[in-house]
């Protein structure tokens, strides 16, 4: 892997105005409804080469952008922040350097290499035909190394290394007959390390020298136990103390048995110290006056000259160490270095590490949300959700917090619900806070507990109805909706079968358990793939869909179903349709691939799947249904979602595999504010208040408001009927400015239940006013 270049400290004051200047791809219109804040604290991906260019920190890798800051595959550090280079590069950048003032980078894109002249990427020449995974400036000419076999506009034959002086590209005579990984100046020499055997007409196992006018071999090579090239290679060059130093897989230099690291003195192979702590060196570089290495297990050491000291245990293997502004940063594929949780990049100071980003991403796919006690509940498969390690956290505002000691890695959560005042999840696990617990678990604020004997098969949805728990999973010996009885669940009737006999999502109609998955009858009763519960027997919803339900969910009194299905009710339907009690219904020409997740904001529909179409119209795999046509969120998500929620607080959460959400960069979780409701404008100079709609949206027990006060003052909210009359007052009181919430039980100020039917919030405060529709369902 690359390691330390020669890097120019110089570059023109013009020069880096405009660099600075630069800016990354145009945001599509509705991106800015896309929250920062989800990124990685680094890079989503890995970090492959570094570099100073100018002032700035420069980082090359496979990664849509670092922090939140979408930046792919490159991207600059002024110190305070970062900034992408112009659009980017679209596959991985592995190699940087500085050339004559110019950043040049080399990686798996087309060309292999490029030169930045301040606004945009510019191809060199023709480039090479293949990948450049090394770049060292040699004799005042540019060297590029890796894996290709011409290069230049006219295809020259130059396998897998060539130089270009500023004009034309030259070979060396023929390059190696295998991969360069790279090359480093020492003496006045250039050096190249691969997995190869010759270089030109030189025998040079896996490392060779070349003077300017022919290539030679290197005291024997690097090889393997057996003396032999084949099972060695060098990956790593940097020059230290007066010699070349060379790490890569190998076990011998010459016939000095060595362990992945060796120096060469230009005319002998020689130990670098003693360390037990290094095997297989992948990355070399200099800081301060001092050697640093580390190895595929992610052992970073430093060498002095005279010993070694351990400076960081990586999780993931370190691909590369350079210096900058004082700092050593190394990038790889880390997601801690010591106790530091980090993604891809971290920088040293002193004694400790450092992160040169934040964010509050997951690490792995985001499955599903819940609201507990005003916190936002995320699960998932992650092995770790912002800071916090495993698989479910919770948001409160500002960061995500564990519970407990939650549940580890390797398991996942996929349902999570608030009943009786505990928060229940669900999903494929074994324990839950170190107590036994199968695939359900309840957690009461300070420690974890069972669920009964629990489930067989994962516990895919939660439903809370009128107090009462209900789960999808396979109870007592049968796969179906379970009810909690205080102590275990009761399966409702006998279990489903035909299809793939599978239970994915669960929801409510008018009071009722919905259930949907891949099944053709339940208890014995035909129902196609999504049936209903009525207490005491299950009921068909018509002729059902023709594929799989994932997604359930009831808005203004109707049942929306969604999933894998091409047909509801006999009638086509692509992957959603809607249920009014008696017949289905699609939604225009619907959405183009699976469906995982629904939820409601205001009267408007949301989904996230793996689509990218909606109505037949681009939408990047979330949509907005507005009851007559799809609408696309801004640019969308590059990678599918997996669930989507409205908690109360006016944004939905959406969570799944991607790493983008509009033009941030957003790992597997984020945010989506849409358009709040329309406060009423007193005129200029007014502050405005911000009522946000209700949530749930119809309800039967409870719903919230959430609402923004601009300045602090006294604030009122009550609740009107149709007809104008107050029903009740929420609350009556001055407020500081911020976000507030309150709720309404649907009861009247006397504390009768109030008839189902439409009401309105009436927010007031000083000079201003606002309101928002809601439905009592009873």
């Amino acid at each position: 892997m690359p390691a330390h270049r020669l890097h120019s400290l110089l570059l023109s004051s013009l020069a880096l105005l405009v660099l600075m200047a630069a800016t990354a791809t145009l945001a599509a219109p509705g991106d800015d409804n896309w929250a920062t804040g989800f990124g990685v604290p680094g890079v989503l991906g890995y970090v492959e080469d570094t570099t100073t260019f100018g002032t700035d920190l420069v980082i090359g890798g496979e990664f849509p952008g670092v922090g939140d800051v979408a930046a792919p595959n490159v991207a600059r550090w002024d110190g305070a922040q970062w900034h992408a280079l112009g659009d980017g590069l679209d596959n991985d950048v592995a190699a940087l350097v500085v050339w004559n003032g110019d950043l040049y980078a080399g990686g798996g894109f087309a060309g292999g290499v490029v030169r930045w002249d301040g606004a945009d990427w510019v191809e060199v020449d023709g480039g090479v035909d293949g990948r450049v995974d090394a770049l060292a400036v040699w004799n005042g000419d540019l060297v590029a190394a890796g894996s290709f076999s011409f290069v230049g506009p006219s295809s020259l034959f130059a396998e897998n290394i060539a130089i270009y002086d500023g004009a034309s590209w030259s070979d060396l005579d023929g390059g190696t007959n295998g991969p360069v990984t790279d090359v480093e100046v020492f003496g006045t020499s250039l050096y190249a390390c691969g997995s190869f055997d010759f270089a030109g007409s030189a025998l040079a196992p896996n490392l060779a020298r070349w003077s300017g006018s022919a290539w030679f071999g290197v005291g024997g090579g690097l090889l393997d136990d057996k003396g032999e090239p084949w099972n060695a290679n060098g990956e790593t060059l940097t020059v230290h103390g007066g010699k070349l130093i060379i790490g890569g897989y190998f076990t011998r230099a010459g016939s000095l048995p060595v362990t992945g690291l060796v120096g060469w003195n230009g005319s002998a192979f020689s130990s670098v110290g003693t360390t037990p702590f290094l095997t297989n060196v992948i990355a070399l570089g200099r800081w301060g006056a001092d050697l640093v290495a580390a190895d595929e297990y992610g052992s970073c050491q430093r060498w002095n000259g005279t010993f070694w000291n351990t400076i960081g245990i990586a999780g993931g293997a370190v691909l590369t160490l350079d210096e900058h502004a004082g700092k050593l940063v190394a990038g790889g594929y880390l997601t801690q270095i010591d106790a530091l949780p980090t993604a891809g990049l971290a920088a040293r100071s002193g004694t400790g590490w450092e992160t040169l980003a934040t964010g509050h991403g997951a690490t792995g796919p985001i499955e599903c949300f819940g609201l507990w006690n005003g916190q936002v509940i995320v699960g998932g498969r992650a092995g770790r959700i912002g800071n916090v390690p495993g698989v479910i956290a919770a948001w409160d505002g500002s960061g995500f917090q564990p519970l407990g000691t939650g549940i580890g890695y390797g398991a996942s959560v996929e349902a999570i619900a608030s009943f009786d005042g505990d928060l229940v999840v669900g999903g494929a696990f074994a324990s839950a806070g170190g107590v036994a617990a199968n695939k359900i678990a309840r957690w009461d604020g300070a420690q974890w507990s069972a669920m009964g004997a629990g489930s067989l098969t994962t516990v895919s949805g939660l439903v809370v109805l009128d107090d009462v728990l209900y789960a999808n999973g396979y109870w007592s010996g049968k796969q179906t909706l379970g009810r909690w009885n205080g102590v275990d669940f009761d399966p409702l009737g006998n279990s489903i079968s035909g299809g793939v006999q599978i239970l994915y999502g669960l929801g409510s109609y008018q009071g009722d358990p919905v259930t949907g998955g891949s099944f053709t009858s339940i208890d014995g009763v035909s129902a196609a793939n999504i049936a209903r519960w009525t207490g005491t027997a299950w009921q068909a919803l018509g002729a059902g869909t023709n594929g799989s339900v994932h997604a359930i969910l009831e808005l203004n009194g109707l049942l929306y179903a969604a999933g894998n299905f091409s047909q509801a009710g006999g009638a086509p339907a692509a992957n959603i349709a809607v249920w009014n009690g008696s017949a289905w219904s699609p939604l225009g020409a619907g959405l183009g691939n699976r469906v995982f997740g629904l939820a409601a904001h205001g009267t408007d529909l949301y989904a996230t799947g793996e689509f990218t179409t909606a109505g037949g119209q681009p939408a990047a795999y979330v949509a907005r249904w507005d009851g007559a046509a799809w609408h696309a969120l801004g640019s969308g998500l590059d990678a599918e979602g997996h669930d989507i929620a409205n908690l109360g607080d006016g944004r939905l959460w959406v969570g799944g595999e991607f790493r983008r959400a509009g033009d941030k960069v957003s790992a597997r979780l984020a945010q989506w504010q849409p358009a709040t409701a329309s406060a009423v404008d007193p005129g200029a100079g007014t502050a405005r208040i911000a009522l946000r709609p209700a949530w749930p949206n119809p309800f039967t027990a409870r719903t919230a408001f959430a609402f923004d006060l601009p300045v602090a003052g006294n604030v009122v909210v009550d609740v009107y009927d149709v007809r104008g009359a107050r029903v009740r007052t929420l609350t009556e009181a001055t407020l500081p400015a911020g976000s507030h919430r309150v709720a309404w039980d649907g009861r009247d100020d006397a504390g009768r239940p109030a008839p189902a039917g439409v009401y309105f919030a009436a927010l007031r405060g000083t000079g201003t006013a606002a309101r928002q529709r809601v439905v009592l369902v009873r």
